[in-house]
Parts: structure tokens; sequence; C-alpha cells
């Protein structure tokens, strides 16, 4: 291996220019993630995630989005499975990161729209609606589903997109990129709500992810915010 080819296998999160937990690429035989293959590659499975996504409320959304969420996290492992397992090596603080912020993201949630439901009244009819679109499938059915879509969402923007981002742009303005990419591929859901949502989260989740240089603090906000909002718990219930 050259000088070169090792230095930017051995970047850190604490660089700007890289991390180390995602870019052993020594250790995977998967494009380089400063190569414009690597990103046209993830660029290719945002559009369909958003091609699928904008079938929602008109079709059973789980049934389409489960399935491919399932292939994409199968497809980003295969590529990138060495760096991304270390990763998600779980830790004490870690865990409990993610979990004292998805218990704060999901306490804050209801207070939050029911101010906004005050400032904006059509809000709790357009919220309802969306709640309605989503589906009818049973409870033990739609949590798996979300389980699924939610854990290949983590793998593919706050892992795979943010080790490509960082390895050409540095934390921040990769961050400000990811958030964007994320939120833009869900405003093809037809909501400006869900948008919002993506990039008011996904900011928190990629601060975490930033923060504990894991994916484990963000995948266990998520995997809490995430059903207790959109199943458990709706907030048009409260």
């Amino acid at each position: 291996m050259t000088l070169q080819a090792h230095a930017e296998s051995v970047d850190s999160l604490d660089d700007p220019d890289g991390e180390p937990e995602l870019t052993a690429q020594h250790k995977d035989h998967s494009p380089p993630v400063r190569s414009l293959k690597y990103s046209l590659m993830l660029l290719a499975m945002s559009v369909v995630w958003g091609i699928f996504l904008h079938q929602f409320g008109t079709s059973p959304i789980y049934w389409i989005m489960g399935p491919y969420a399932a292939a994409l996290s199968a497809l980003v492992l295969t590529m990138r499975g060495h760096a991304l397992r270390r990763a998600l090596r779980p830790s004490a603080r870690n865990v409990a990161v993610g979990i004292g912020v998805g218990v704060a993201m999901t306490l804050a949630t209801y207070p939050a729209f029911h101010l906004a439901k005050e400032l904006f009244p059509a809000l709790a009819h357009n919220v309802s609606q969306l709640y309605r679109q989503s589906g009818d499938e049973s409870l033990p059915v739609a949590l798996a589903w979300v389980t699924v879509i939610l854990a290949a969402e983590e793998l593919l923007w706050r892992g795979a997109w943010i080790e490509a981002l960082v390895a050409r742009f540095g934390r921040t303005r990769a961050g400000v990129l990811s958030v964007l990419i994320y939120a833009a591929t869900q405003l093809s859901s037809g909501s400006f709500i869900v948008c919002l949502l993506a990039v008011c989260c996904g900011a928190v989740w990629t601060a975490e992810r930033f923060y504990t240089k894991s994916l484990i603090a963000p995948l266990i906000s998520h995997a809490i915010w995430t059903p207790t909002v959109i199943l458990l718990l709706p907030v048009t219930s409260t």
C-alpha cells in the first residue's frame, strides 16, 4: 500500500478529513470512499428511495419501502461491512447517549406539536392526514417494517453518506450535506412536514453520529422516536 493510500484509509472523525471507523479501505473490497463511483452509488440508492417513497399515500408504503430498505441495508453492509460494523460496536456511553437523546426527542415532540398547532391551526388536519396515508397495517407488521426502514436510513445517511462526504468535505460541511440529502429524499413523500421533520431529526442524529463516532447512538434514538411518535403514541392522539 502506498503512503497516500494508507493516509486515506486512517483518517479520523477528529480530523475533518475522515474517520478510522469508516474508512479502513484495505479491509473492504468496495470503491474508495473518495471515489466518484462510490458517491454515485449512494446517490442512486437515495434516488430509488425517493422514487419508492413518492408512492406514500397511494400504495401500502410499508410493503414498498420495507423490502427495499432491507435490500439497501444488505448492499451497504456488503460494500462497507468492515467499516460500518466498527461503527455499530456498542458501548455503554453510546447506548446511554442514544437512549437519552431518543427519550428527550420523544418527550419534546408532543409539546412542540401542540405549540405549533396553536400557531398554525391547519397543522393538526395535515398531520392527521399523514397518519391516515401511512396505511392501516397491524401494529406488529408496521413496527417490524418501521424498524427495518429506520435501520436502513441510519446505515445510508448517517453511515455511508457521512463516510463519503467527510472524506471529501470535512465534518461540518459533510454533516450539513448529509442532512440536506436526507431531507430532500424525504420530500419525495409529497409532504413538507415530513421534509421538515427530516431536517430537524436528521440534524440531531447526525450530531450524535459525530459526537459518539458511532452509529449506535443515532440508531437507538431513531428507534425510540419514530415508532413512538408514528405508531405507538401519535401526536394527534394526545
